[in-house]
């Protein structure tokens, strides 16, 4: 391939992600959800087998959403 300039190959920077709890997900649309069972002997209380919330979709801000919800099923 005489007279063509040869690219140069970027490599991508590896990140070091830190993963996610493992009731936070994220879609793939880029939103974070949170999602928790719901203890057999309360369910019939709380008519839900399972609690879910959306936390957006910025990264840091779910996190810190996450905290809140997480705590604020446990009580």
């Amino acid at each position: 391939m005489a007279g063509k300039k040869a690219r140069k190959q970027f490599e991508t920077p590896k990140v070091d992600r830190v993963k996610l709890p493992t009731n936070l997900s994220i879609t793939r649309t880029g939103i974070y959800k949170y999602r928790k069972v719901v203890p057999a002997d309360v369910r019939h209380i709380i008519k839900k087998a399972e609690f879910k919330e959306s936390l957006g979709g910025d990264r840091r801000l779910a996190l810190v959403r996450h905290a809140e919800t997480d705590v604020a099923s446990a009580a």
